[in-house]
């Protein structure tokens, strides 16, 4: 599924076509700025929604309609029977019906969880409310979350999808629901040991087992041996925390198992080396890929970093043919190549011409500065 994709009318770009290695579970997007990295996650986080059957079901019972100015495409087909096109019936009023037949040809073929990161918002925590205690049962946490959805879609602002959750608040709720009284349905400990689990195999300073929150609803993460609150970490540790909490919060509103790291899903990330250290950006898709096994990742980023450890088949790159046409191509085998390979092949950068066109400039200005040394010392020398 998903392993040949177009796209019709996508926002700002137009036509994209992409063909990806269906034995790969990563398929990480590189290119140029505006050739459409990210609207090309948010079409499939779009057409996987209205072709989800959980989704779609619980939509059915709890909404009405959804904006179709949210769709950044016209039309989305896919291998797996993942696909639709927008109904001229219903553009004059901009909304379709999760009863009706506002979207044609989409059909629910499946009960995979998915979720989409967002870049923005991503560095830092909110804190927009005191924490509660309830956590509501399944139906009421997946309504919520589905609502989200529904509003960052309708407002255009899929780009802070995951990163405007209060994550403190997310900690607190589900560490109060871990006590003997508590039905076995909405005891979500699992939630928050895979969460520290995650954290501890990206970087092991970081405490599998130790979290601590006080009387005031701060919570604390034990790194390098120190209790650290979660607004005093850096950028780099809040965008990582972030990252994990988001797909791991996903996983478990989608399906309420507790067993989330096996769940077969799909997780799309954008501009995933956001705030990242250089050491976690080399090492984040092969440790996500290690421990959630059944995951299929789509990834979009900017960063050669990223790349230097992907396998063949993992690395994409978006470029806009002579017809106009967005297409992908595959990066070839980047964990087998120097890094300065990988910038070439990927960015056309070519680091040894950059690298002896500054050792000529610079040998260039050494040999002014000598002239001229010599130029006064020879005006000195006449009488």
């Amino acid at each position: 599924m998903l392993n040949k994709i177009t796209i019709e009318g996508l926002r700002g770009v137009g036509c994209v076509e992409m063909q990806f290695d269906p034995h790969k579970r990563v398929r990480t997007l590189f290119g140029s700025n505006g050739v459409g990295k990210t609207k090309c996650l948010e079409a499939i986080f779009q057409a996987l929604l209205v072709t989800s059957r959980t989704f779609m079901d619980e939509r059915h019972r709890s909404s009405i309609s959804l904006s179709q100015g949210g769709f950044v495409m016209e039309g989305f087909t896919a291998d797996g029977g993942i696909g639709f096109s927008l109904s001229t019936k219903t553009a004059a009023s901009d909304v379709f019906f999760y009863s009706s037949t506002g979207v044609e040809l989409a059909q629910p073929v499946h009960a995979l969880p998915i979720v989409l990161l967002g870049a923005r918002k991503r560095a830092s925590f909110d804190s927009e409310r005191a924490p509660s205690g309830l956590v509501g049962t399944f139906e009421q946490r997946q309504k919520a979350y589905f609502d989200t959805i529904e509003r960052l879609f309708r407002d255009n602002r899929l780009g802070e999808s995951g990163m405007s959750v209060d994550v403190a608040a997310w900690f607190v709720s589900r560490a109060q629901s871990v006590n003997p009284y508590q039905r076995d349905t909405d005891n979500l400990r699992a939630e928050l040991d895979t969460v520290l689990e995650l954290l501890n195999a990206v970087d092991n300073r970081i405490d599998s087992k130790r979290l601590e929150i006080d009387g005031a609803g701060r919570v604390f993460l034990m790194v390098e041996q120190r209790l650290r609150a979660l607004d005093e970490l850096s950028s780099g540790f809040a965008s990582l925390v972030k990252l994990v909490q988001a797909i791991v919060s996903g996983y478990a509103t989608w399906s309420g198992t507790s067993q989330l790291r096996d769940l077969h899903g799909i997780v799309l990330i954008d501009e995933i080396e956001s705030h990242l250290h250089a050491r976690w950006q080399v090492g984040i898709i092969p440790c996500l890929k290690r421990l959630l096994p059944n995951t299929t990742f789509f990834v979009a980023t900017h960063s050669p970093l990223v790349l230097v450890q992907l396998q063949q088949g993992e690395a994409y790159l978006l470029q806009r043919d002579t017809d106009d046409v967005v297409r992908s191509s595959v990066i070839e085998a980047p964990d087998h190549k120097a890094f300065a390979d990988v910038l070439d092949d990927a960015l056309g950068v070519d680091l040894n011409a950059l690298k002896r066109d500054a050792m000529a400039q610079e040998d260039q200005s050494a040999a002014k500065r000598r002239l001229l040394e010599l130029l006064e010392k020879s005006r000195k020398a006449v009488p």
